[in-house]
C-alpha cells in the first residue's frame, strides 16, 4: 500500500478454528426397517408411520396429499431409501431441521385445478409464469456481403479522413499519387478513420471494400402494448436473402410473443415394488 503517513504499529491476529457438524438427517441413513407391511395406505401415511415409530423426529406434512392408495406395501431396508422412493412417487421432498422436525412437502410444482379431457389419469402441475423468453422486437443480421466504393475529399493540411463505412481494405491517392499504407497512413476500421503520418492537402481519394450484414427487423405491437418492449438481436449468417429472414423473424415473434406458463404433466406408470 502507498499512503501518506507513518506506520506506528502492526498487529498480526491470525486465528483458525475447526468445526465438525453433522445433520440430524444421518438418523435416516442409520435406521433399518425390517418387513413392515402396510395395507391400503397412502404414501404420506406410510412415511408418517415410519418416522414416528422409528425415529425421534416429529413428522410435519405440507401440501395436499397425493391421493394415491397403495394396496400392499412392504417397507424393508434403509429408512432414507424408503422415504426417497415414496417422495419420488408423490413428487415430494423431505428434510430435517435442527429442532427435530421431519418435513415432507411438495417439490417445485404444485397441483392445480387443471384437468385433461382425454380420460388419462395423470397429475397436471404448474409453477407460475415465465417472461424470460418473451421477444416482441427482433433484429436479425444475416449473411455479410462485401461492397466496394470510392470517396473523394478535398483536404487542406489534414491529418485524418473519416470514411462513411468501416473499410476492410483501402487504397488511398493524393492528387493521383498513391500513398503507401503503414508508411503514409494507417487505417482504423472500427473508427472508420484514415490517419495520415503527415498533413496532406489536395484531392484525397479512398477506394475501399467494406462489409454489411443483411438486416431484418420485426415487432409485435400487440405484445409490446401488453408486456412492454422485449428486444433481442440475433446474428444468423445462414440467412442469405431477405425473404428467408422475414419468414424467420415472423415465426420467431409468433412463438415468443407471449409469456410462457410452465406446465408439468405426470402420467402414471408401473412401479415394480407396488402391487
Amino acid at each position: 500500500m502507498k499512503f501518506g503517513g507513518y506506520v506506528t504499529k502492526i498487529e498480526d491476529k491470525t486465528t483458525h478454528s475447526e468445526v465438525i457438524a453433522q445433520s440430524f438427517g444421518k438418523i435416516l441413513g442409520e435406521s433399518e426397517i425390517r418387513g413392515t407391511v402396510f395395507d391400503d395406505k397412502s404414501p404420506e401415511f406410510i412415511v408418517n408411520n415410519l418416522i414416528t415409530n422409528n425415529t425421534t423426529f416429529a413428522y410435519t406434512g405440507r401440501g395436499a396429499d397425493s391421493g394415491i392408495i397403495i394396496k400392499k406395501y412392504t417397507a424393508d431396508g434403509k429408512l432414507i431409501d424408503i422415504i426417497r422412493n415414496l417422495g419420488a412417487l408423490t413428487n415430494k421432498v423431505f428434510y430435517t431441521t435442527p429442532t427435530g422436525l421431519f418435513v415432507f412437502e411438495p417439490a417445485e410444482h404444485n397441483i392445480t385445478l387443471f384437468h385433461l379431457q382425454h380420460g388419462v389419469n395423470c397429475s397436471i402441475m404448474e409453477n407460475g409464469y415465465d417472461d424470460t423468453e418473451i421477444v416482441n422486437d427482433l433484429t436479425v443480421l444475416g449473411v455479410r456481403t462485401v461492397y466496394s466504393t470510392s470517396e473523394t475529399q478535398n483536404l487542406t493540411s489534414a491529418t485524418s479522413m473519416t470514411l462513411a463505412n468501416g473499410a476492410i481494405s483501402v487504397r488511398v491517392t493524393d492528387d493521383g499519387t498513391e500513398l503507401t499504407p503503414e508508411v503514409d497512413y494507417s487505417l482504423d476500421s472500427v473508427g472508420k478513420t484514415i490517419t495520415f503520418n503527415s498533413a496532406v492537402s489536395g484531392a484525397i481519394v479512398a477506394t475501399y471494400d467494406y462489409e454489411k450484414p443483411l438486416f431484418i427487423r420485426g415487432t409485435r405491437q400487440s405484445s409490446q402494448d401488453t408486456y412492454g418492449v422485449h428486444a433481442k438481436r440475433l446474428n444468423l449468417p445462414w440467412i442469405t436473402n431477405r425473404d428467408d429472414g422475414v419468414r424467420f423473424v415472423q415465426s420467431y415473434l409468433n412463438r415468443y410473443k407471449d409469456v410462457n406458463r410452465k406446465i408439468k404433466v405426470e402420467i402414471a406408470q408401473l412401479d415394480n415394488y407396488l402391487n
